[in-house]
């Protein structure tokens, strides 16, 4: 019986473990047809395609406004800023939540790079916009980083198709 007892007294501490390491629910979640990230922070799902698997990488960062609090997810490439050598290169797109739902396609709430309008509900705007300047290796094109950047950049609209709000 003190087998027993211990037993799932260590099971219930392992269960409470892996419950309270989820974090916020950022982590990512191998999904039927993607990797699937939740972020409950900032109000929406979405799911990133198979093959980016350990190639991307995730920040999020934020900032007051006088409208309100932005918030953004830069999604970039980890093998262009490691062949670059610089944190400043190899943004795919940013994910962006915003408050207003009055901005159109002909007037984005960010005017650098193309902008594509996800979401507007709850007083909020979700976009996703692409970077106005060159971010991946240019000077070698035919490099194994700056083919993969490519081809992860052409399919933004995976992330488009698969993009949830939470509720």
């Amino acid at each position: 019986m003190k087998k027993f007892t211990a037993i799932l007294i260590l099971a219930a501490s392992m269960l409470f473990v892996f419950t309270a390491c989820g974090g916020d629910g950022n982590e990512p979640y191998l999904a039927n047809d993607g990797i699937l990230h939740q972020f409950h922070n900032l109000g929406f799902s979405l799911v990133f395609p198979d093959s980016w698997d350990g190639k991307y990488g995730l920040f999020g960062h934020e900032f007051e406004a006088e409208d309100g609090l932005r918030r953004f997810l830069t999604i970039y490439h980890k093998a262009t800023r490691e062949a670059l050598g610089s944190e400043y290169v190899g943004t795919l797109f940013w994910l962006g939540v915003v408050p207003g739902e009055h901005y159109t396609d002909d007037e984005p709430p960010v005017m650098a790079g193309a902008t594509i309008i996800l979401a507007q509900t709850g007083g909020h705007t979700y976009f996703l916009n692409f970077p106005s300047d060159v971010q991946w290796d240019y000077q070698n094109p035919d490099s194994e980083a700056a083919t993969e950047f490519l081809e992860m950049s052409g399919q933004y609209r995976f992330i488009v198709d698969n993009f949830r709000i939470i509720e």
